[in-house]
């Protein structure tokens, strides 16, 4: 008993997080070649870079690898329970946080979280007057985001995100922890989705996008 105690703590919780930061690393990597090289890299690179972000060329060979987006549920699900496991092993004794800081905490929080909902919404909204129509090629074709959100940037869902993340890691702690390799994944996950989604606005939609940033407005 007392083994399986230490493998599930010591190897299994206390380690998984790790992963994130190396898959951020290999994200990160993958990214900078796909920048570089593009189509000249491996067809199965290009599959694992693009995969729940944009559709690559087929590739009748690779197609059963392609699985549904949906099963990215057990990878958060594993990172989520292994990250909580090892932060409350970190921590020990409760941490006092002043009545200040809690609220502001709770009012980003609730900011940020509003923030992406209002965004989510204008991304739904793209499919909604085409969604009763019979022509399939109404029903597939692409329209570039309106509202207050896209105006400066063209990727604010990622934005609110990476800010939500950093909002809960400040909040825990300013050391680096557990939960840092989440973070780290969110960021540099995020950010490399941001470019991938970007460059896709600039090249279909270059009169909406021209003066538009990814993330941050006059910046990048």
């Amino acid at each position: 008993m007392f083994l399986f105690q230490y493998f599930l703590k010591e190897l299994l919780f206390a380690r998984a997080p790790r992963l994130f930061t190396g898959i951020g690393f290999g994200i990160a990597l993958i990214t900078w070649l796909y920048r570089r090289y593009g189509d000249q890299l491996p067809a199965l690179l290009q599959y694992s870079f693009l995969f729940g972000k944009c559709k690559p060329v087929s590739t009748p060979k690779l197609n059963v690898i392609r699985v549904p987006k949906s099963w990215f549920t057990l990878f958060y699900i594993v990172g989520t329970v292994s990250t909580l496991v090892a932060i409350f092993s970190e921590l020990g004794e409760p941490a006092n946080r002043a009545p200040w800081m809690m609220a502001c905490f709770v009012i980003s929080v609730m900011a940020l979280q509003f923030s992406q909902h209002l965004v989510f919404k204008q991304l739904a909204n793209l499919r909604r007057p085409n969604s009763t129509t019979s022509d399939k090629s109404l029903r597939n074709k692409h329209f570039p985001p309106q509202g207050n959100m896209f105006q400066r940037i063209t990727c604010p869902h990622y934005l609110f995100e990476m800010a939500l993340y950093l909002t809960f890691h400040l909040f825990l702690t300013s050391s680096w922890t557990s939960f840092s390799h989440m973070t780290f994944f969110v960021l540099v996950n995020q950010t490399c989705a941001a470019w991938l989604s970007h460059s896709w606005y600039r090249k279909t939609f270059p009169d909406w996008s021209s003066n538009k940033y990814a993330l941050i407005p006059h910046v990048w």
